[in-house]
């Protein structure tokens, strides 16, 4: 299978989908009215021309007696032409009690409307109706009337007109009501999908849905909402514990100052302030001499204790002139942001070698006294990287190491 078989297929908007059914739903309605109104105007229509041609077809009996018992064709013509000239009769034939043809009018169909109505009316009008002339309770002749449609057919064209416009005014309305159900239906999902857009792109948590008056999309969104807020819940608590995770890859689980990562993330830091503002900063490198032989004699845990409490003194000593990390071990670095002088430095570092003389309280309230090795390094004297002048401390450090004591001195 390809990737492009693979890939989702986007369906068709809501909104298309109900101004599509509502089109189809309007057009269903107005051609079930169509043949409703069609078939009983046609129904109508022929009822009230068999109805004309009755009335004609009596009428024209009662006005041609006395000429079809003389036998006056003339006078048949000129009746039966007056009659149907005033409408209701499309063809009138007199004829005598032998069936013989006295006088026969029919109306002119002149022009492409004529023909029309000739047609229509052909299709439409009923049987021809056939009323008896009678004289002193005889039957003389007989008329035949086949009924008109040409006033129904003109009255019936005016009403399709008015049914037409009536039908569109109600093709608009309904569109009208139909978009704002559409509105009112697609908006809030629109809605919907706005927000979980923003959460799964932009993780705004914080974002609800609002109420629509919808009841069935009100209560999707009232549990879409608790969805929101239990991820928002979850999301915060990982954040959290991202937190906390990035803070102890970068600190001392047993001190609390921060490691060496976060010594080199710093440093880097400071070269670049220091570059572009042409300033100075300085990095000491503390080891504590003989530290190993407090672990030899009181155990790990003393030792534990002691590292602690240098920990302390080197804040005490430092305070907020700068910041202070473990290695490991009893390695400890010093970053003094500020400033790199010579004096300021060098106060920074016999303040932590007075703070490490004071003796250290051990096991069995046994004291004894530490001594630390401190070397230090100026940038950009020294180097212009983290690395190198953390090289330049260290060695320095060691060069002080060679001249301390070896053997470790308990306070009296």
């Amino acid at each position: 299978m390809s990737a492009a078989d693979r890939a989702p297929t986007e369906g068709l908007p809501l909104r298309k989908m109900l101004a599509r059914g509502h089109f189809r739903l309007v057009i269903l309605a107005v051609l079930l009215a169509a043949v409703t109104l069609t078939v009983s105007g046609v129904m109508l229509i022929r009822s009230h021309s068999a109805a004309n041609a009755v009335l004609t077809a009596r009428t024209v009996s009662y006005a041609v007696e006395p000429a079809v018992l003389f036998d006056d064709a003339g006078a048949i013509s000129d009746a039966i032409e007056t009659i149907g000239n005033i409408g209701g009769a499309d063809r009138i034939v007199v004829t005598d009690a032998r069936g013989n043809p006295l006088a026969d009018w029919e109306t002119d169909h002149d022009g492409l409307t004529g023909s029309v109505e000739a047609l229509v009316s052909g299709a439409l009008r009923g049987p021809a109706v056939v009323v008896p002339v009678a004289s002193g309770g005889r039957e003389i002749g007989s008329v035949t009337v086949h009924g008109s449609l040409a006033d129904m057919l003109h009255y019936a064209t005016t009403g399709f007109i008015i049914a037409l416009c009536c039908l569109g005014l109600t093709i608009i309305a309904t569109r009208v009501l139909a978009r704002r159900l559409e509105e009112a239906v697609v908006a809030p999902l629109e809605h919907v999908g706005e927000i979980a857009h923003a959460v799964r792109a932009d993780r705004t948590f914080g974002r609800r849905v609002t109420v629509s008056g919808i009841a069935e999309i009100d209560r999707f969104a009232r549990d879409f909402n608790a969805l929101l807020a239990e991820l928002q819940s979850w999301h915060e608590a990982l954040l959290s514990e991202n937190v906390e995770l990035a803070r102890r890859a970068e600190h001392d689980a047993l001190t609390g100052l921060a490691g060496r990562r976060r010594f080199e993330r710093d440093s880097r830091h400071i070269i670049e302030r220091a570059r572009s503002e042409g300033t100075s900063f300085a990095v000491l490198y503390l080891d504590c001499n003989d530290f190993k032989a407090i672990n030899d004699d009181f155990g790990h845990d003393v030792g534990d204790m002691v590292l602690c409490a240098i920990a302390d003194r080197l804040q005490n000593s430092v305070g907020d002139c700068g910041h202070i990390y473990r290695f490991g071990g009893d390695e400890f670095a010093v970053v003094l942001p500020q400033t790199g002088e010579e004096t300021f430095v060098s106060d920074i570092c016999d303040s932590i070698r007075d703070a490490m003389a004071e003796p250290f309280t051990l096991a069995l309230r046994k004291e004894r006294q530490l001594s630390v090795s401190l070397g230090r390094a100026v940038y950009p004297r020294d180097g212009d990287n983290w690395r190198e002048l953390l090289r330049v401390a260290d060695k320095r450090m060691y060069q002080e190491k060679k001249n301390v004591p070896s053997e470790p001195v308990d306070a009296s």
